[in-house]
C-alpha cells in the first residue's frame, strides 16, 4: 500500500518531485538518482531532513566518502551552500586516497524550472547557450593566439603582490594580516610552520567583492580567527602573480577564498568558500574545514617533532662517535708517538753500544800497540836510571824503571798499557802536585810537541811517585761500568 501511494504521489506531483530531487542532488552532488530518490522517499520527499540524514550519518557508502558532520538548516538551503562530499579521517592518511576539497558557494542558487512551459523554455535554451559558449571560447582562442593576455607574462610576482597589499590597505585599513611574499614563499612559509594557508583572489569588477571585502573579510571577527588559525596570502586577479594562482586554482567564482594545508606530503586545497557571505559564515565554514584537516596537520607536527627528535639523537650519537673517533685516534697517535721515541731510543742505545764497542776495540788495540812500542826496562844499576811508583786509580801500584832520556810519550804508553788503567787519564808529580806534559790521553793524539819532552826536563826526581788520574765523563762512566761488569762476569 504504501509504494503504490509513493507511487500514485510521483506521479500526480512529477514537476514538484522532480525539483526537489535536482535540488537534493545539487547539494549532496550524489551522482547516483536513483539513491537519491530513495533517501527522498524514506523521508517523505522532506529536502532538510534528507540531508541532515546524508551528512550525518557516520557510515561511508560504497559509491561516495562520507562528508565531516554537519547540520544544514533553511537558511543553509536558502543560500545555496554547496558541499563536496569529503573523505574521513583515517582516510586522510592513506597514500592511495586523495581528498577532496570542501566546496562552498554563496549567494542565492538558481531555482530549478517550474512546470511545463519552464522545463521547455530550459531544454530549448540550453544547446544554444552551449554553442553560444563553445563558439565565444573559440574566438577567445584565436584571439589570444595573436594578442596574448599580459597576465600571462609574470616579471615580478612579489612587486605584483605588495601592489595589490597597498591598494587593498587605502581602501580597507582594517584587514587580516598579509603574507608579504608570493604564493610560492607563502605555500612554503606554511609547509614549513605546518599551517593553515588562507587564499583570497580580488576581483575589482566584480560587484560583490567590494561589499564582501568590507562586511565579511575585514569584518573584525573574521580578522581575528584568520589571523589566530592561519597564514593570510591575497592578491588581484588583475596582476600577472594573482592570475596565475587563480589558473592554478582554476576558480571562475569571486570572490573566492581557497585554504590550503599539507596533505600527504604537498600542499593541497582542501576547502574553497565561493561568492558573497557574511563573516558568521565565513567562521563558521573554515571551522569546518580546519576541523576536518586540523588531525593532518597534527599528525604531522607529530611527524616533524619525531624526526627532529630522531635528527637530534643522531647528530648526539654522531658526535659521541666523532668524539670517540678523535679519542682512538689521539691514543694511537700517542702509541705510534711513544713507539717512535722508543725505537729511537733503542737505536740511539744499539749506536751507542756499537761506539762503545768500536772504542774498546780501538783501547785494545791502542794498548797493545803500546806494549808492543815499550823500549825494554832498564836494569838498576845502568847509568840515569829513574825508578817511579804510579798509583792507579783502583788503586794498584806499579813500579817500573826509565831512562832519564825517554820521552813522557814513554812513561804515558807504559800506563796505558795495563790492563786496569782508564782509557783516558792525566799523570800528576806528587811534590808539588802539577800535570805532566804531554802524560794527557785528550792531547796525547793531538799534534802536541809536549810529548816528545824527556823525563829529566820534566821536572822529575829519579825516585817519584806518580799518580794517575782518570777523565771522566757520562760516556766514559758507563763503558767503566760496562768494562767492569764484563771483567766481573769474566773473572767468575
Amino acid at each position: 500500500m504504501t509504494e503504490s501511494h509513493n507511487a500514485s504521489n510521483d506521479n500526480k506531483m512529477s514537476d514538484e518531485l522532480t525539483a526537489k530531487l535536482i535540488h537534493f542532488h545539487d547539494i549532496t552532488q550524489i551522482d547516483d538518482l536513483e539513491r537519491c530518490k530513495t533517501i527522498l522517499r524514506q523521508h517523505d520527499w522532506n529536502i532538510e531532513m534528507a540531508v541532515q540524514s546524508t551528512f550525518v550519518d557516520p557510515v561511508p557508502q560504497p559509491s561516495i566518502q562520507s562528508q565531516p558532520p554537519s547540520a544544514p538548516g533553511p537558511s543553509n538551503v536558502n543560500i545555496g551552500v554547496r558541499r563536496a562530499p569529503t573523505p574521513p579521517y583515517s582516510l586522510l592518511h592513506h597514500q592511495n586516497v586523495i581528498p577532496r576539497q570542501m566546496i562552498y558557494v554563496g549567494g542565492r542558487r538558481p531555482q530549478p524550472p517550474q512546470g511545463l512551459l519552464g522545463w521547455g523554455f530550459f531544454l530549448l535554451m540550453s544547446p544554444i547557450k552551449y554553442t553560444f559558449n563553445q563558439v565565444f571560447n573559440i574566438l577567445k582562442f584565436v584571439y589570444r593566439l595573436f594578442f596574448p593576455d599580459p597576465r600571462e607574462r609574470i616579471t615580478n610576482p612579489l612587486g605584483d603582490v605588495q601592489a595589490f597589499i597597498t591598494e587593498f590597505e587605502r581602501k580597507f585599513p582594517d584587514h587580516p594580516d598579509f603574507f608579504q611574499g608570493t604564493y610560492g614563499n607563502a605555500q612554503a612559509e606554511a609547509k614549513a610552520q605546518l599551517r593553515f594557508l588562507l587564499v583570497y583572489l580580488h576581483d575589482f569588477d566584480h560587484k560583490d567583492s567590494q561589499p564582501f571585502c568590507h562586511g565579511t573579510l575585514c569584518h573584525p571577527e573574521s580578522i581575528q580567527y584568520i589571523n589566530r588559525n592561519m597564514l593570510f596570502w591575497a592578491c588581484s586577479i588583475d596582476k600577472p602573480e594573482g592570475y596565475r594562482v587563480s589558473k592554478t586554482l582554476r576558480n571562475d567564482t569571486y570572490p573566492l577564498l581557497a585554504l590550503v594545508c599539507l596533505c600527504q606530503n604537498r600542499m593541497t586545497v582542501v576547502g574553497r568558500l565561493q561568492g558573497k557571505i557574511t563573516s558568521e559564515e565565513l567562521i563558521g565554514r573554515l571551522s569546518e574545514v580546519v576541523e576536518v584537516y586540523e588531525p593532518v596537520l597534527v599528525a604531522a607536527r607529530a611527524d616533524k617533532e619525531e624526526r627532529s627528535q630522531n635528527q637530534i639523537i643522531r647528530q648526539e650519537q654522531d658526535e659521541a662517535y666523532e668524539i670517540s673517533l678523535q679519542k682512538d685516534k689521539e691514543k694511537m697517535d700517542k702509541k705510534r708517538r711513544e713507539e717512535e721515541e722508543a725505537q729511537k731510543i733503542k737505536e740511539s742505545k744499539e749506536e751507542i753500544k756499537k761506539e762503545k764497542e768500536h772504542a774498546k776495540e780501538l783501547c785494545l788495540q791502542k794498548r797493545a800497540r803500546c806494549r808492543d812500542e815499550l823500549p825494554i826496562e832498564p836494569e838498576a844499576t845502568a847509568e840515569d836510571v829513574m825508578t817511579f811508583v804510579v798509583k792507579l786509580p783502583n788503586g794498584c801500584r806499579l813500579t817500573r824503571r826509565f831512562l832519564s832520556t825517554d820521552t813522557v810519550k814513554v812513561l804515558h804508553d807504559y800506563v796505558y798499557a795495563q790492563d786496569n788503567a782508564p782509557r783516558r787519564f792525566q799523570i800528576f808529580s806528587n811534590f808539588p802536585r802539577r800535570p805532566l806534559s804531554g802524560c794527557c790521553t785528550d792531547s796525547f793524539d793531538e799534534e802536541d810537541n809536549s810529548k816528545n819532552l824527556i823525563l829529566k826536563d820534566v821536572g822529575l826526581n829519579r825516585s817519584d811517585t806518580l799518580f794517575v788520574q782518570a777523565i771522566h765523563d757520562d760516556e766514559d762512566d758507563s763503558t767503566d761500568e760496562s768494562d767492569s761488569e764484563s771483567d766481573h762476569d769474566d773473572s767468575r
